[in-house]
């Protein structure tokens, strides 16, 4: 049995291993993957296989096709990285300058920082210095005002007292006489009329107020004079303005009755020819007939 069972083990690894599917006369007919391990129709313009009437060569056949992209495809990649390594570059050596020109920045700002606050201490510097000394000027003007004040002051007082003593200020009338001609008058020292000079003024004012008052009763009179002879002529005016427009309506009037029987007159003439004389009179009927048929 034991023999048995071992022959029969190595029958079924014999026919597992020498006796497969594969393994049969007729297996290239029947595989599935017959068409994927076939070679191609050619494998080259120089393949062997080739015949006369094969049909195994047409023009702008390219063979070489994927060959070809696969080195352009390289060929790409690599300027793909050469382009990325310049661009790199380029970017390392923009950044070198960059920070260069920041560095730079940064050491024209702080020797701007310096130059400004040494500036801004020789400003203060002078600024002190240009009050210390306005401060100073303006003592000496205020002391040189308060002299001109104390000596225009003086002056002053020294003037009034002057004019309070002396006759240009008094109410004195013979300081306005000349000296040549006692009956000559001084303009610069005039110091008024005498009292009969105002009498007199008073009374010629008085005079021509009353001239003053019969001129305005005149002229009054003689405006409510015209007045009257405008208002006359102005009703006369408008009595004639009346008596035209009554005119005017009853020529209109008139002239509204004469249309009106002129019209009468016309449609009676009219309807007159129309019932009596204009009775075979021709109307659109007349002109439809025409062109009616073909005679």
């Amino acid at each position: 049995m034991r023999a048995e069972r071992q022959k029969a083990m190595y029958v079924d690894d014999f026919r597992k291993n020498q006796q497969g599917k594969d393994k049969a006369r007729e297996y290239d007919l029947n595989d599935p993957l017959s068409k994927l391990k076939d070679l191609p129709g050619r494998v080259g313009d120089e393949d062997s296989r080739l015949s006369v009437s094969g049909m195994q060569q047409f023009h702008g056949e390219d063979l070489d096709y994927a060959r070809r992209m696969k080195l352009q495809q390289e060929e790409l990649r690599q300027w793909s990285d050469e382009l990325s390594a310049k661009k790199a570059a380029a970017r390392a050596h923009e950044k070198a300058l960059d920070d260069a020109f920041a560095e730079r920045a940064m050491q024209v700002d702080q020797m701007k920082t310096d130059l400004e606050a040494t500036a801004r201490a020789a400003r203060t510097a002078t600024s002190v210095a240009m009050a210390e000394y306005q401060l100073a000027q303006a003592a000496a003007k205020r002391e040189r005002e308060t002299s001109q004040q104390k000596a225009e002051l003086q002056d002053n007082v020294e003037e009034i007292t002057n004019n309070l003593s002396s006759d240009l200020l008094t109410e004195n009338p013979a300081v306005g006489r000349s000296f040549m001609a006692p009956n000559r008058l001084r303009p610069d020292h005039y110091k008024g009329m005498t009292p009969m000079e105002q009498q007199a003024v008073r009374e010629a004012q008085a005079t021509q107020r009353e001239m003053n008052l019969a001129k305005e009763k005149a002229t009054k009179h003689e405006e409510a004079s015209d007045a009257a002879t405008m208002e006359a002529t102005r009703r006369a005016g408008a009595y004639q303005d009346a008596q035209v427009a009554a005119m005017r309506a009853e020529m209109r009037k008139k002239l509204m009755e004469d249309n009106l029987d002129l019209a009468s007159q016309q449609f009676a003439s009219n309807s007159f020819l129309k019932t009596n004389v204009f009775t075979n009179a021709i109307d659109a009927s007349f002109f439809d007939q025409f062109g009616t048929c073909s005679r």
